[in-house]
């Protein structure tokens, strides 16, 4: 495998606020994920992007417990279940790529970390709003074909 290197010219570095995120509910995008193994042992790491309030975009991580097999009480099944719209069906497989670019909505939590800074982490994911529809105009009083 060829190795690439960019010129250290070329390279450019844009760091972002060190501010958390508001707490709240946020838009989302699955962008991207991988299975990863650290001091909680397996687990999926799913990337989504935020929609902020500014137009703007934050990538953030949502890690939950790796299992094949998820169990409806899962953390995992209730992601699949907000990124799909509806529960998987029992033993029929979820290819985790063909969700890429799935909307949903997820919770911002803060979270204070033992050298005393505030993170915001990701807690909750939930199906994306259904598109707010118009209220249907009422009917005149004595309209016979209301």
């Amino acid at each position: 495998m060829q190795q690439h290197e960019t010129p250290f010219e070329e390279i450019t570095i844009t760091p972002e606020s060190g501010e958390p995120l508001d707490e709240g509910t946020y838009d989302a995008v699955l962008v991207g994920g991988a299975l990863v193994t650290g001091k909680f042992g397996q687990q999926i790491r799913l990337d989504l992007e935020l929609c902020l309030p500014d137009g703007g975009t934050r990538r953030l991580p949502l890690y939950a417990a790796w299992f094949e097999r998820p169990r409806p009480k899962s953390k995992l099944h209730g992601i699949l279940t907000a990124l799909r719209g509806q529960p998987p069906a029992a033993g029929a497989p979820v290819r985790m790529g063909e969700l890429v670019g799935a909307k949903c909505r997820v919770l911002v939590e803060h979270k204070q970390l033992g050298d005393g800074r505030t993170v915001e982490k990701l807690t909750k994911v939930y199906p994306q709003r259904a598109p707010r529809t118009a209220p249907a105009p009422a009917a005149e009083e004595g309209d016979p074909f209301a």
